[in-house]
């Protein structure tokens, strides 16, 4: 078997393992859980690694399995939400009429709006949905793909980044329920009085370029990995790299307002993933690392230490591993802890120094 066969079995099972989520051939178990009514989903830091997408409205959690394919039934492709002893579907991620219609990806959340991309005769729509009434309408369609990693939650406006067979482009412009293409746009990451931005050329790793405002775009020499974010916090600017390792070792960046790049974790690893989110001044982040390619796909580390979550302290630069449990999503709706789920879809209450204090979401085998 090839590296890629075997990588398309491992998509393949995780994509079964999500769908499993909502079908009968599961058990489920679901805690009661009560959110401040007025929090609402501020994806500031994209989840872009997690199975499942989680959403918050009116107190209520939302969850929608990201991976649906259509030999699977049509169970995975509901928005559902967390009730006591139960997981409400509240309706199908899917559009009426449209023939070989699939939900690639949901785009975002602002307050009641749920964005979501679909796919169908090589076609792709935004729609946004009313979470109050579950009613769907067209926002925008394009030739044009979403890329998951360059989306941003600004105020009331949803920026996305589109791109045409693997070339960046355009902004996608989400503001009041309309969207707009906003040609050759640059949204570049202000710090001080820098710019970064990250670019991405078609079979290369991505670039982080900076420059002082107004003059020429210079390469950072960061390594990124192949998968790359940038946050914004009154600390600097962070930079998520995961996927692929640059040289042999994956990085955690803080670059400060002088422009000088600070290591907040660096580790070796052929592959990554992992995933961040930020309450006040501590940085959350959980990875799961692959050592070399073996007989199939590629291979952990044995024992390792490694793996696991961390908390940062952005004041002092502290890291500490505070447990060895894998998340691939870390939500933070309110200031009551944080919503975190793994690859086998259960969703956990963190609290704030990384403990896990419930079960929202449970899924057991019934075999």
């Amino acid at each position: 078997m090839t590296f890629f066969s075997s990588h398309i079995v491992k998509i393949i099972c995780a994509m079964l393992a999500v769908a499993s989520c909502l079908s009968a051939c599961v058990s489920v178990t679901v805690q009661p859980i009560f959110l401040d009514p007025y929090a609402e989903s501020h994806e500031i830091v994209i989840q872009d690694q997690a199975k499942l997408w989680l959403g918050c409205w009116e107190g209520a959690l939302y969850v929608y399995p990201v991976f649906h394919p259509h030999s699977f039934g049509t169970a995975a492709q509901y928005l559902s939400r967390l009730e006591p002893g139960k997981l409400r579907k509240i309706c199908k991620l899917s559009v009426a009429g449209e023939t070989n219609s699939d939900v690639t990806t949901i785009a975002g959340q602002i307050g009641r709006e749920l964005y979501f991309f679909s796919s169908a005769d090589q076609m792709n729509s935004l729609y946004k949905m009313d979470l109050g009434s579950g009613k769907s309408e067209l926002v925008w369609s394009g030739q044009q793909s979403i890329f998951r990693r360059d989306i941003r939650v600004e105020g009331s406006e949803l920026w996305l980044r589109l791109f045409d067979d693997g070339i960046q482009g355009d902004y996608l412009l989400v503001r009041e329920g309309n969207a707009q293409v906003v040609s050759n746009a640059l949204r570049p990451y202000y710090l001080g009085e820098k710019e970064y931005v990250l670019n991405y050329e078609p079979g290369y790793d991505p670039c982080l370029l900076m420059r002082e405002r107004g003059g020429e775009w210079q390469d950072t020499g960061l390594n990124c990995g192949n998968k790359c974010t940038l946050i914004s916090t009154q600390y600097g600017l962070v930079v998520h790299c995961s996927g692929y390792s640059q040289g042999g070792k994956q990085h955690l960046y803080l670059i400060q307002s002088t422009g000088e790049a600070i290591e907040l974790l660096t580790f070796p690893c052929l592959y990554s993933v992992s995933t961040i989110n930020i309450f006040d001044d501590k940085l959350y982040y959980s990875v799961k690392r692959y050592e070399k390619y073996g007989e199939i796909g590629m291979t952990r580390y044995e024992n390792d230490e490694v793996e696991g979550s961390y908390i940062i302290n952005l004041t002092d630069l502290s890291a500490e591993k505070v447990s060895n449990m894998i998340f691939d999503g870390l939500y933070i709706f309110d200031d009551s802890g944080i919503i975190a789920c793994d690859e086998n879809c259960n969703i956990y209450k963190l609290d704030y120094k990384g403990n896990v204090i419930d079960v929202l979401l449970e899924i057991k085998s019934s075999n």
